[in-house]
């Protein structure tokens, strides 16, 4: 007695990252399900009401799911919202499946401020990927230091439009150890450790 919702990749206007907690909850706010953003296509499970009992413990047919999302970087909690469904719709069916064809985000206090996410993989060895967020169009610079604070490595530099981006580094050329990855536009600096492994 439960029902999947299908959330892609593709369906985010904005990607969540990585280790972000997806819930979802039914009209009297109660947690219904959650999964944890890895970073692929989400299938969430979200619970009917076990009819043989008195008490309610999930959803009711017809009743609508709300979502929301809480970043873990940034700490803050974010309305879901489902604009368009390819499938299905957010009213609980048994043994329904729905599945997300656009998704935004409301409410996200995070949405003004610049951000650097942590690399992923980290520890690495090869490649790795780095998010970052910008609120408006602004050139961007990302490099890579040593632990004596030596430049020693270029990610990007130039400009990105408003919105979460992601670019790939390439450690293959530098030693084992720990680096830090700044982030520096006109406005804000930001710096995260990485650690390359052999």
């Amino acid at each position: 007695n439960n029902m999947t919702i299908g959330l892609p990749t593709t369906a985010w206007e904005v990607m969540p990252a990585i280790g972000d907690e997806i819930a979802a909850y039914d009209e009297s706010d109660r947690l219904i399900g959650s999964t944890t953003f890895n970073g692929d296509h989400i299938a969430l499970t979200v619970w009917g009401d076990d009819l043989t009992t008195d008490a309610k413990d999930g959803l009711a047919i017809g009743e609508k799911v709300t979502f929301k999302l809480w970043n873990s970087d940034m700490n803050t909690e974010s309305t879901l919202v489902v604009t368009k469904w390819d499938a299905g719709s957010d009213v609980y069916t048994i043994d329904g499946i729905s599945i997300a064809s656009n998704i935004t985000l409301s409410g996200d206090t995070s949405a003004d401020a610049y951000k650097l996410y942590q690399n992923v993989p980290n520890p690495f060895n090869g490649t790795t990927t780095i998010q970052f967020y910008v609120p408006e169009n602004v050139e961007v610079t990302i490099g890579v230091y040593n632990m004596l604070g030596e430049y020693v490595a270029e990610v990007t530099n130039e400009i990105f439009n408003a919105g979460k981006h992601e670019v790939s580094f390439n450690g293959s050329d530098l030693g084992q150890g720990t680096y830090f990855v700044r982030m520096t536009t006109e406005s804000f600096t930001a710096t995260k450790n990485m650690n390359i492994i052999k």
